[in-house]
């Protein structure tokens, strides 16, 4: 019998908790800036991929929503070319909302859904279940990835960050 363990519910809800704090003070400059020469992958960019993935992954759980950066990517050549991407602010709203599908979607998901195979080659099998524990394991490294950029940008780290906002609600 196939589920959704409780370690991979936990993984991405912790991972959606990480990239809202670790975006929430990012300016909006700061957002489409690489650390370097400006060129390389930014925190916009990170975050519309994971958007993009969740979305991937809803659509496979059978959830019939919308996706909030459907065409964002068309003719854009990354990483050095975001002038027509969203906000963050919009990327943002757009990941509470693919995070929030997701974690209903998980709870809901049933052997049969779990089962069904997916048309990607993956490492760790050929169906949705598959999809989402590799694709929840490539998503904890692209917060990794987010919280590098953080520090590059002269931010705290997401760790503090997430510390902070937990003393927040705590108060």
């Amino acid at each position: 019998m196939q589920s959704v363990d409780q370690s991979l519910k936990i993984r991405f809800d912790f991972n959606s908790t990480l990239v809202r704090v670790s975006i929430a003070d990012v300016t909006p400059e700061d957002a489409v800036r690489g650390p370097f020469s400006g060129t390389e992958q930014t925190v916009r960019d990170l975050v519309g991929q994971m958007v993009g993935t969740r979305h991937m992954l809803l659509r496979k759980l059978g959830a019939e929503v919308p996706n909030p950066v459907d065409g964002i990517y068309d003719g854009v050549s990354l990483p050095s070319d975001t002038t027509s991407l969203p906000a963050l602010t919009t990327l943002h709203d757009a990941w509470m909302h693919v995070s929030d599908a997701l974690g209903e979607a998980l709870v809901h998901a049933d052997e049969a859904v779990l089962g069904k195979p997916i048309d990607e080659s993956i490492p760790m099998g050929n169906d949705v279940l598959a999809a989402l524990r590799f694709f929840g394991w490539q998503e904890s490294y692209r917060v990794g990835q987010l919280g590098l950029l953080r520090l590059e940008l002269g931010y705290s780290s997401i760790q503090q960050r997430y510390y902070d906002s937990r003393a927040v609600d705590a108060a």
